[in-house]
């Protein structure tokens, strides 16, 4: 029932640190309600509720994540770390407003001439979450599930035009992200799905 899941991108703010990286600030998700596509063409909603998105044990494994450059074919571990991480995240998230923020340093040289050229303009946030798929309203918007027990992978950093939400800050799986399979719960069985593309299938 654990779900993989990434943020649509945000603009960078870029601050110079004297070692020679750049510390980035900004707002990196928020709480609210957001449109996955299903294989049949049809949308499922998922909340993420402010009492998750903002959890000290959620918020708390963004410290020191690490930070790559798009997102990682599978979720970063110690093996990969070395050749996936272009720097990490140098705080623990933070509420502000409906956001979480939080302050993420690039050491890397390749990734910051990127940035210096502003090839590498946005970040978007990778985790894995647990998906109830109790329904309800929340500020008047009907949604199909939950996301719970959200935890931080890694902070991903990519071109301007990334993803599919335009400049909001919003959950969508991207089209240049892995393939994933969920373990969707419900009450009538346990429905293994893959995701190619944002596209959902579901597998025998």
């Amino acid at each position: 029932d654990e779900v993989l899941r990434y943020d649509a991108k945000q603009t960078m703010r870029v601050k110079p640190l004297a070692g020679g990286g750049v510390a980035i600030d900004g707002r990196l998700t928020r709480a609210g309600v957001f449109a996955y596509k299903l294989s049949d063409g049809t949308m499922r909603k998922e909340l993420r509720p402010t009492e998750e998105v903002f959890a000290e044990d959620s918020l708390e494994t963004l410290k020191h994540a690490p930070v790559t450059v798009d997102h990682p074919a599978s979720p970063v571990r110690s093996e990969t770390w070395r050749t996936d991480s272009v720097g990490h995240v140098g705080e623990q998230g933070r509420p502000e407003g409906v956001f979480v923020a939080a302050n993420v340093v690039v050491n890397d040289a390749g990734a910051l001439k990127r940035i210096e050229s502003k090839e590498l303009r946005e970040i978007s946030c990778g985790y894995v979450c647990r998906y109830d798929a109790t329904p309800g309203v929340y500020q008047g918007e009907r949604y199909d599930g939950v996301q719970r027990e959200i935890r931080y992978n890694h902070v991903a950093i990519g071109p301007a035009g990334w993803g599919r939400a335009g400049s909001q800050v919003a959950l969508r799986l991207d089209s240049g992200d892995a393939v994933i399979v969920d373990e969707c719960a419900t009450e009538e069985k346990i429905m293994k799905v893959v995701r190619i593309d944002g596209v959902e299938y579901e597998v025998g």
